[in-house]
């Protein structure tokens, strides 16, 4: 097993290119000039963002810090200043624009190739990894060390922990047992079109587990909205925006999402958010939000951007679950005042 054949080699590239088709939010395509904007009215928020200094009313002291994990395939640049195209496009500034701290996770896309420890353990060949091993156990640890130096930051405020795709799965791997928290205040796990679930095992013999167990795992060892137990509050976030079809246009969302949504519960032709099915999305016990939207942000004027235009992040959607989080955790909306 560990002597590494071609046909061995092989299929773990294919498993791995898989799924970063499923799990990645990332889009790497050349840089394209900002001539469109998606979101009605988000040209306006920004143009008012631009002309007016925003300060935090007094109620600032009650918000959280947002600690966004990245999706399988992403860099933290990607919640900053994605495509390099404007910070102003980005989930950490529709955020902050409504009074948040926010931090991600320092990450860079080719740590993702850290998952290739994984084929040193029997472990994951044999389809039984788990969270902690080599090929995700790194992220598991950045994260919770970033967990910890956000929250002491923050203070009495707390973090709300937001993953993003893969981000959401491994967020529950992250927080795990909670054994590891010494005095860390996590008010909250919301998760954005995160694939929950494993395929079913009768989904066909090229439907399988695609992080090797690691998924499989932390489904079966941290069910449902498990962060309940421990007092933080818990939101999955879904979308039924796009439709898979197999007989769509090559290369649309429809036909892509089709394609996508089989590899991960083995039935492609449900509704989801053009990558990870609905189906996928939402925990047991947690507050379940569907929105209709993409999975992730797009590059501006790139193809299909009617339907790939807005996402969990954007500045005209984020408010579907900012508004029910502030909620949950019982926390006033902070709010923002302009400075004469």
């Amino acid at each position: 097993i560990m002597g590494g054949s071609r046909r061995r080699n092989l299929c773990l590239l294919a498993t791995l290119s898989a799924t970063l088709l499923v799990s990645s939010s990332a889009f790497i395509s050349p840089s394209l000039p900002l001539s469109t904007r998606r979101d009605p009215g988000s040209s306006i928020i920004n143009r008012r963002a631009k002309s007016l200094s925003l300060k935090l009313s007094a109620g600032e002291s009650q918000t959280p810090t947002f600690l966004i994990l990245p999706g399988f395939g992403n860099a933290a640049v990607d919640y900053v200043n994605p495509f390099g195209q404007g910070e102003e496009l980005s989930i950490k500034n529709s955020l902050s624009k409504r009074g948040v701290e926010v931090e991600v996770m320092p990450l860079d896309r080719i740590e993702w190739l850290n998952v290739l420890r994984g084929i040193f353990s029997l472990s994951f060949w044999l389809g039984k990894t788990t969270p902690y091993e080599p090929a995700y156990g790194w992220y598991v640890e950045r994260a919770r060390q970033t967990v910890s130096r956000v929250s002491q930051e923050a203070g009495s405020r707390g973090v709300v922990i937001v993953g993003h795709s893969a981000g959401g799965w491994l967020g529950r791997a992250v927080i795990g047992d909670a054994e590891w928290l010494s005095g860390e205040s996590i008010k909250a796990l919301v998760t954005l079109g995160a694939p929950h679930f494993p395929p079913p095992t009768d989904a066909g013999s090229d439907i399988k587990d695609m992080t090797q167990g690691a998924l499989t795992y932390t489904h079966e060892t941290f069910p449902g909205a498990h962060v309940l137990e421990y007092g933080m509050a818990c939101i999955s976030v879904g979308s039924d925006g796009i439709r898979g079809d197999a007989s769509a246009e090559r290369g649309s969302p429809e036909r892509s999402a089709y394609a996508s949504y089989r590899m991960v519960c083995g039935e492609g032709s449900g509704v989801g958010d053009g990558v990870v099915p609905l189906s996928s999305c939402h925990l047991k016990g947690a507050e379940e939000i569907t929105m209709s939207c993409y999975h992730s942000i797009s590059p501006v004027g790139g193809p299909f951007e009617e339907t790939r235009g807005v996402w969990y992040g954007s500045d005209s959607a984020i408010d579907e679950w900012l508004q029910p989080l502030w909620k949950a955790i019982k926390v006033p909306e902070p709010s923002v005042q302009k400075e004469a």
